[in-house]
């Protein structure tokens, strides 16, 4: 699989595989020796990305965040992969794409019942209206 621009759906299953072989890539070009044979590849721009990005800390907690963003959009954005005519639907589905994503983080008794500008009015900094994510911040993290 190959994530590109224009195949959204296919970006969180790249995400997911990703993680999934992110030992086996840490061990190959973090741990392996870059002599005899490998060496042409070591010299190579896209070794060289690739070895950056697992790195750096926080290109684990990136793919969990994307793979987490696109299960959460992935309906949304089947129901308008079509040629059908929608209009008439994306205003209450994108109301419910955002009371959706919204509740993973604020608590459902401050979004409940909201559409459109009163969720736009949520005042999301409010101490009151945070969920505890301590669960969703380990998985980032791990």
């Amino acid at each position: 699989m190959r994530p590109v621009t224009s195949h959204w759906l296919s970006l969180g299953a790249v995400c997911q595989w990703l993680i999934g072989q992110y030992p086996a890539m840490s061990k190959y070009f973090l741990k392996t020796p870059s002599t005899g044979s490998n060496k042409a590849t070591c010299d190579g721009d896209r070794y060289k990305r690739i070895k950056r990005s697992l790195e750096d800390e926080s290109s684990v907690a990136y793919l969990n965040f994307v793979s987490f963003l696109t299960s959460s959009l992935s309906d949304f954005v089947k129901i308008f992969q079509t040629s059908d005519v929608l209009v008439h639907i994306l205003y209450d589905k994108l109301n419910e794409l955002v009371q959706n994503v919204m509740l993973k983080f604020l608590k459902s008794a401050v979004v409940q019942g909201k559409q459109g500008a009163q969720l736009l009015d949520l005042k999301c900094s409010d101490g009151d209206a945070i969920v505890v994510m301590q669960s969703i911040a380990w998985k980032f993290v791990h």
